[in-house]
């Protein structure tokens, strides 16, 4: 598991977009409505299937599951 700063995750997570799409616009309007999906802790399961990844955010957290190809992206009240 990594932890990286709030900074680092949000620049990261805004070039990741910005190739796999090439649209800066497009990744913006992603974060955004990613952000308004938020799954809380005690519904999760960290111990048996920890994220790949935590980007700290404000009010919570940013799990990243990577799957390969494909990766899925959580946001979890602590």
């Amino acid at each position: 598991m990594r932890i990286v700063s709030e900074i680092e995750a949000d620049s990261e997570f805004i070039k990741e977009f910005e190739e796999m799409l090439g649209d800066r616009a497009a990744a913006d309007k992603f974060s955004a409505t990613m952000d308004d999906m938020v799954v809380y802790l005690e519904d999760l399961d960290p111990v048996n299937c920890p994220p790949d990844y935590i980007f700290p955010k404000e009010d919570c957290e940013a799990w990243v599951y990577n799957h390969g190809k494909i990766s899925e992206l959580i946001f979890v009240r602590t």
